[in-house]
């Protein structure tokens, strides 16, 4: 005979641990779509819902009703929000058993990368607009906090795209105190929880490349608080529970009300659910009070949501040039723009001092011709370096400007040429003025004068180095020509790769050989998402978002003498002064004998060219400048000039080999 439970009884059994919970597989390690309700006619519209499991759990099970197997993710919750596609990630408590005797823990930098990879990775170009909710159940919160603000560093279109974020009994301050006296299964979770909160993996980092992160619960709570501010579009929906878990020897909230709430009074909802800590996200049916509770918060989110409007990057086009509208910096500007200052700041220290230091009053300084839309002379930051500037020449026609009229009517020149003067302080530079205004037909038009302009630098100026932060879709013969034939005289040149993003291709001319092409950097040091695909001999990339340089008075209105502007047109004199770097270092020697053994076989663009790549990074496909990688500021003083040389010569053998 078989007795009859009691709802009491059932409801215990309801929300008691999983004894067995569901064994994870390699394969588990994935963002599972569990309902693909993307509109396939309109692509854009729906919204993605990414649900998050915290430790111990499976992408499934914690989300799926022990009783009656409802798992409310794929069977309730897309039948209630039209055109939802959602997703569980599924990521390997197994990596995270903790041992004294292996240190070898797969950190939650690793498990929020794969996650924002995967997550690009289904949202498709036509996707990539589509809102996002995030549901995080207990330290899966903490783990959406690193991907926020991985997101807001690498992944822009999925920060942009963040409307909410649904947190079910995560432990922003901690577990519940008691906890932490128990046995054996709470001090797992205890320790488990350390992955999260401060025993993290010796590269992660705000910035993924720097090991000086202190990855602490605390720190992220602040940069997650940080970006929170820079979106200022994120909803937060709170659910804490009301009853405890039995753990054997207590029965305890394992996260209670305080530790569950983040405390952001204006855009945070607090709500109660009638569950333990297991149960929060787990629901009997359609009906039950839990579901209906959360779903109805959900509902009335994507009620309001609407695709995200990009934010206007400041992008200065290569072909034609824009000029700024001067609007105000958004704070995610604002913060790439410091970061670009940090990066000025410290090629000074790593490499200017060092440079500076063996340099001397010689005639043959290195020559930098700028070939844009001219320059404000006048301008107080060029002024303040005119004697720098040792020739000035226009070769538009006269109708257009007037004889030897270098002034800028754009702004793009006189931007693009302080950002050379800053980056190589000692450089000579050259102007010439091959634009009016920068508009489409222009290079057509203008291609035997921009050719002059090319053959003058080469010939009369006898430049060491062009930088041409211009191109265009088209192979232009005059042009092209005029570059093989500085090439062939020595000339490195540079060129911007294109501003229109993946989809496009790398414009002429620094698709040429002859031409080392130029692509984006932010500050941070990732491949800006307005550069083209990344593809060998076009993938050096350099600094070239939100760079802080100076604008022309008479268009500059009433903003200051500088404004900040991104593209490749910004990387390519970054990339270009660089290069001068190295000629004027390899021109040196000490005391000791130690120099560049011939330093006249670096006048060619092969040779710079592969000292670049030896100073680069290699990330998303770019080879990502890094000088500092080639100025070894740690070592002594002639210890470090010898190796500088050892190695620069080291790359010019083993081309020549």
């Amino acid at each position: 005979m078989f007795r009859r439970r009691s709802h009491n009884t059932m409801r215990q059994e309801e929300m008691s641990p999983d004894k067995n919970p569901t064994s994870f597989l390699e394969n588990d390690w994935d963002l599972h779509i569990v309902n693909d309700g993307t509109d396939k006619t309109v692509p854009s519209e729906g919204v993605d819902i990414v649900a998050i499991h915290g430790m111990n759990g499976h992408w499934r099970s914690s989300w799926t009703h022990r009783v009656t197997q409802t798992m409310w993710l794929e069977s309730l919750l897309p039948f209630e929000i039209p055109r939802s596609r959602v997703m569980s990630y599924g990521f390997p408590h197994t990596a995270f058993k903790f041992s004294p005797k292996k240190s070898s823990l797969v950190s939650s930098y690793e498990i929020a990368k794969r996650l924002l990879d995967l997550l690009s990775s289904v949202r498709r170009e036509e996707q990539s607009r589509r809102p996002i909710i995030f549901l995080c159940h207990s330290t899966g919160g903490i783990l959406l906090k690193r991907v926020l603000v991985m997101s807001f560093l690498q992944f822009e279109d999925i920060f942009l795209s963040v409307r909410c974020i649904a947190f079910f009994g995560t432990p922003h301050r901690g577990a519940t105190p008691g906890i932490v006296s128990m046995g054996q299964t709470v001090t797992t979770i205890a320790r488990l929880a350390q992955l999260f909160f401060g025993q993290l993996h010796e590269n992660d980092a705000l910035n993924p490349l720097s090991k000086n992160y202190t990855a602490n619960l605390e720190e992220l709570n602040d940069e997650f608080v940080s970006v929170m501010k820079i979106s200022n579009k994120i909803s937060v929906l709170s659910f804490y529970e009301t009853m405890t878990t039995n753990l054997g020897t207590l029965n305890t909230k394992v996260v209670d009300k305080y530790s569950a709430i983040l405390g952001f009074h204006q855009l945070e909802t607090v709500y109660a659910i009638d569950s333990n800590h297991a149960s929060l996200v787990k629901y009997r049916d359609a009906d039950d009070p839990n579901y209906r509770l959360v779903l109805e918060q959900i509902k009335r989110i994507t009620e309001t949501l609407s695709n995200y409007s990009t934010l206007e990057s400041r992008i200065g086009s290569y072909y034609p040039f824009e000029r700024d509208d001067h609007r105000p910096l958004s704070e995610l500007e604002e913060m790439k723009g410091l970061r670009a200052d940090k990066w000025f700041e410290n090629l000074k220290i790593l490499v200017h001092d060092i440079v500076a230091d063996r340099a001397d009053e010689r005639d043959d300084r290195i020559r930098v011709a700028v070939l844009d839309t001219g320059i404000d002379f006048d301008h107080p930051l060029i002024a303040e370096s005119q004697s720098r500037i040792k020739q000035r020449k226009s070769f538009l026609p006269e109708h257009v400007t007037g004889p030897a009229d270098t002034s800028d009517m754009n702004g793009h020149g006189t931007h693009v040429t302080h950002i050379l003067m800053k980056t190589a302080p000692n450089a000579d530079i050259y102007v010439g003025r091959i634009f009016f205004e920068g508009k489409e037909f222009e290079m057509e038009e203008n291609a035997d004068k921009i050719a002059e302009a090319i053959r003058h630098a080469t010939t009369k100026w006898d430049v060491d180095i062009i930088s041409m932060s211009w191109g265009g879709p088209n192979d232009i013969s005059p042009i092209k020509d005029a570059i093989r034939e500085a090439f062939y005289h020595g000339v490195t040149l540079f060129a911007a790769a294109s501003n229109d993003g993946r989809m496009s291709n790398v414009a002429f001319p620094a698709r040429m050989r002859q031409v080392i092409c130029v692509n984006s950097l932010d500050g941070y040091g990732r491949p800006s998402n307005f550069n083209p695909p990344a593809k060998p001999d076009t993938n050096i990339a350099a600094l070239g978002e939100f760079i802080d340089a100076a604008w022309p008075w008479p268009i500059r209105g009433k903003g200051g003498q500088t404004i900040r502007k991104a593209g490749t047109s910004m990387a390519t004199p970054v990339a270009a002064a660089i290069g001068a770097l190295i000629l004027e270092y390899a021109n040196q020697d000490d005391m000791e004998g130690n120099k560049v053994e011939a330093p006249e076989q670096l006048s060619h663009c092969d040779e710079i060219r592969r000292i670049l790549i030896e100073m680069s990074r290699e990330m998303d496909g770019f080879l990502c400048l890094m000088p500092g990688d080639l100025f070894y500021k740690k070592y002594r003083d002639r210890t470090m000039h010898g190796l500088i040389c050892a190695r620069i010569n080291e790359t010019v053998n083993g081309l020549s080999r």
